[in-house]
């Protein structure tokens, strides 16, 4: 099974550049270029990395060294001549994946001793900015960097009274992917049609385990030879914290429609998504951790043969399995609050409810139609909103517009355009509430991501 899986990998790689404790800085310092892109080994770097920096402008500090080290290192070298002295610099940096990754924050690099001063009393600090003229910490951990995306932001050394002189520092811009980018990278694999690495090489490993046991999962515990191929390395950060995840992929129909997903070859079952279920937390038999559950299907009626994500990232509880995996029939959802987008929110594992807020396992929260939903969109003109911005922007190429267009043109399958973007109706008794959900959500992140590009 590994020979068959050999070449199938699913990267979920996090660049973790906080300590270095591998690398030194001599090591790293082989790697330093400020006159432009270069990566060790001439591979390409994948995650986010510094593509350019450039000062932009200073106060009473001269003889300015400037340059980077791969993957978000800034290195300075200043001389500020009095205290109040300080460099402003645009760093440039572009996301080579197919995932978010996340700004977590400027850290320290123990090797270069100066780094003492930053933040100390008297010393240097550093303040990351979304724009050059933003009053306060304006590029923080709400700020993200779209997939195969280049994006700017600003970063003040200000100097005090203890950091005159000639003052090297070298801090890392970390960045870094959340929990969802596990499914992100999932979808990618489902969706590559190309040998090697191809989804038909990915979804013979489940062939063979349901020929042979009539397993419709595989994970992490269970299955260790193939997540071994399948994943080279599986950790997420959950608010700051580096943690392995465990998870359990599972094939089967779960919206009861054998037109949408795929066959078993072998008289299995017909018409079957695929769900991940992922946990973070310790998987102790008889207990029952935090479980994020969420589903890929394909093929349903104007949906086109890609692979999508069918509703969102769920979570619940699961009870562990006496030989430590989840135990994906056990999953039930948490009575929680969802927002789709622009406020429209719905509910989900309510103790009472209507219909749909009582759901609780992946089959009822993946079929439901939830009219509901449908006439909020509607109210909440937030096609239309997205409309005007790119009839607006007609002819841009930046990030920010076209990635709100891509978002919107995704979505068209869902909406009816009335007198020409005067008015947009959700499409009735056609989709699921699952289905648009994703679309939606994508929309409300493309308009944030906008609304940071266009609010300077």
């Amino acid at each position: 099974m590994t020979k068959r899986l050999h070449g199938i990998v699913l990267t979920i790689v996090l660049f973790i550049m906080v300590t270095m404790i591998s690398v030194g800085y001599a090591v790293l310092t082989d790697t330093l270029n400020v006159s432009g892109e270069v990566f060790a080994e001439g591979k390409p770097y994948r995650g986010v990395y510094i593509k350019a920096v450039e000062v932009v402008s200073t106060n009473s500090a001269d003889n300015i060294y400037t340059g980077y080290i791969l993957p978000t290192n800034h290195e300075v070298i200043a001389d500020a001549s009095r205290s109040g002295g300080s460099v402003t610099y645009k760093i440039t940096v572009h996301n080579n994946t197919d995932v978010t990754y996340w700004y977590v924050g400027a850290q320290c690099v123990p090797e270069q001793n100066q780094n003492s001063l930053i933040s100390a009393n008297g010393g240097i600090s550093v303040i990351t900015k979304d724009h050059i003229d933003d009053s306060y910490r304006s590029f923080n951990e709400e700020d993200w960097v779209p997939a195969q995306t280049e994006r700017d932001f600003y970063v003040i050394y200000s100097y005090g009274a203890n950091a005159q002189g000639a003052c090297h520092t070298l801090i890392n811009f970390h960045f870094d992917i959340r929990l969802d980018a596990v499914h992100d990278e999932f979808l990618a694999v489902l969706n590559n049609v190309k040998s090697p690495n191809s989804y038909e090489e990915f979804k013979e490993v489940f062939e063979q385990e349901y020929a042979q046991n009539r397993d419709v999962s595989i994970s992490t515990e269970s299955h260790p030879e193939v997540f071994a191929a399948l994943f080279e390395d599986l950790m997420v950060n959950i608010d700051g914290v580096e943690r392995q995840a465990s998870v359990v992929i599972r094939r089967e129909n779960l919206d009861k429609d054998p037109s949408s997903g795929d066959d078993y070859d072998r008289n299995g079952p017909k018409g079957c998504e695929y769900t991940l279920y992922i946990t973070v937390e310790s998987l102790i038999p008889g207990t029952q951790p935090t479980v994020y559950a969420i589903s890929y299907s394909q093929g349903a009626s104007g949906m086109g043969d890609h692979w999508y994500q069918v509703g969102e990232l769920y979570e619940g509880t699961a009870n562990v399995n006496a030989d430590g995996s989840i135990d994906y029939n056990s999953w039930t959802a948490k009575h929680k609050t969802y927002e789709i987008a622009d406020g429209i929110t719905y509910l989900v594992g309510a103790p009472n409810g209507d219909q749909y807020d009582i759901m609780k396992t992946m089959e009822q929260l993946i079929s439901a139609e939830d009219q509901d939903i449908f006439n909020a969109i509607d109210n909440t003109n937030i096609f239309k909103k997205t409309y005007d911005i790119i009839q607006k922007h007609q002819g841009a190429t930046d990030p920010a517009v076209e990635g709100l267009r891509k978002a919107f043109e995704e979505a068209s399958i869902f909406y009816v355009n009335h007198n020409n973007g005067q008015e947009f109706k959700v499409v009735r008794n056609k989709y699921t509430r699952a289905e648009i959900i994703y679309a939606l959500k994508n929309i409300q992140k493309a308009l944030d991501y906008y609304a940071q590009a266009y609010s300077g």
